[in-house]
């Protein structure tokens, strides 16, 4: 516990405008940082939340995580775009911060004995809770930042009868690259099996300056496992590395592929242990951030406020269409204007959507858990049995 970082995170909190402000910050040695704090985060320790979570990091955004543990979501891979969905404006780091995100500014540094704590702002400012009209196909997204965009601008959906816009996928630029071995040879280039000879070998992608001067941001996405010898290693691109654990570790999560994202060079280096791998680079996309931009600047946003049972949220008389929340959806939430009730539905993979028609201006977002007055029932029931058996017993 850091009496620095809980004075930091408090006067944060103080000038929080808005309820779902999250701060990126997770301790090394406290996993659920946002209890210890009283923050709101992006990393959980706990294998009993829903599953969709784990589908959303793993699958639908390939978010690589600096560990590979099974019971953790470990923030949001450094990525601005999933930062700003998220409401993420604060960014916490101790002695270093080699992977700070784009539009990330660094505010302050502080040396509290021998750690030095590094506070860093968004300057972007992205309406994370707002009104859409655009329905994106799933089926068009071709890769984690195709969904990323799409979601900045609108909702993503399965139902190809909501569908309204065309989303235009990103290009893949792998085809534009050239791949040169460090310190390792193929096995077999159809297998994809690498044998790397030495220590930090591996391959090195070359991208035309040309292409890769046209962006800010690299997303890398690959398969990549670790065959033989059985031991924990790292995993280095660039400026990146992730931790991965032995091969017989029981907590390890196997994540393939993973998508990271990396500063946008004209050179990529995958930097690798000496071992056999299987290595098998699927694609390399580039990020300038025109659609986050643009989608801060035309998104309409809603006012948002903390309630006794919920939230109140207050939008445009004359808008309509779906009021996006940075906050997990959950079964037993509910949407009422007046007597009205509203649909509330899981959109964006994990996230809160509301259908929200013309004429309304405030909303309340309450949740009740599944179930939960059945179980009072069955408690209240249960109660009442219990004294009428007691007092039966007494008399016998």
């Amino acid at each position: 516990h850091s009496n620095y970082v809980n004075q930091l995170i408090k006067k944060i909190n103080q000038n929080a405008t808005g309820s779902f402000n999250r701060i990126d910050y997770m301790s090394d040695y406290a996993l659920n940082s946002p209890f210890i704090y009283h923050y709101n985060g992006i990393s959980l320790y706990s294998s009993i939340f829903n599953g969709d979570i784990l589908k959303y990091y793993d699958k639908t955004l390939q978010i690589n995580m600096p560990i590979d543990k099974n019971s953790t979501y470990r923030l949001l891979g450094n990525r601005q775009n999933l930062l700003s969905l998220w409401n993420v404006n604060d960014r916490i780091r101790v002695n270093h911060d080699d992977n700070l995100p784009y539009g990330f500014k660094i505010k302050s540094e502080h040396k509290d004995n021998k750690v030095r704590w590094i506070h860093s702002k968004n300057t972007i400012h992205y309406p994370s809770a707002h009104i859409t009209n655009k329905v994106f196909s799933n089926k068009e997204l071709k890769s984690p930042l195709d969904k990323e965009q799409a979601m900045l601008q609108g909702i993503v959906s399965n139902n190809i009868k909501d569908v309204n816009t065309h989303f235009k996928a990103n290009k893949n630029l792998l085809s534009d690259s050239t791949i040169k071995l460090n310190s390792a040879a193929w096995q077999s280039p159809t297998k994809h099996l690498l044998q790397v000879k030495q220590n930090n070998g591996g391959l090195t992608v070359q991208l035309p300056k040309s292409v890769s001067n046209q962006f800010k941001d690299l997303y890398f996405e690959m398969d990549l496992e670790l065959l033989s010898p059985d031991k924990a290693h790292d995993v280095k691109v660039n400026e990146y590395t992730q931790e991965r654990n032995k091969l017989t570790y029981k907590y390890r999560r196997v994540v393939t592929p993973v998508t990271i994202r990396i500063k946008a060079p004209d050179r990529i280096r995958l930097s690798l242990p000496k071992g056999k791998y299987r290595v098998n680079l699927k694609g390399i996309y580039g990020e300038d951030y025109t659609t986050l931009k643009d989608a801060s600047n035309s998104l309409e946003a809603v006012k948002v406020s903390k309630t006794k049972h919920g939230y109140t949220i207050t939008k445009n008389k004359n808008s309509s269409g779906y009021i996006v929340l940075p906050t997990a959806y959950n079964q037993g939430m509910k949407a009422t204007s007046g007597d009205q009730s509203l649909k509330v539905e899981q959109v964006n993979g994990v996230m809160t959507g509301i259908k929200a028609p013309k004429n309304i201006t405030k909303i309340q977002l309450s949740y009740t858990p599944p179930y939960y007055y059945l179980l009072i029932t069955i408690t209240i029931f249960g109660i009442i049995c219990s004294i009428i058996f007691t007092r039966w017993a007494r008399q016998k």
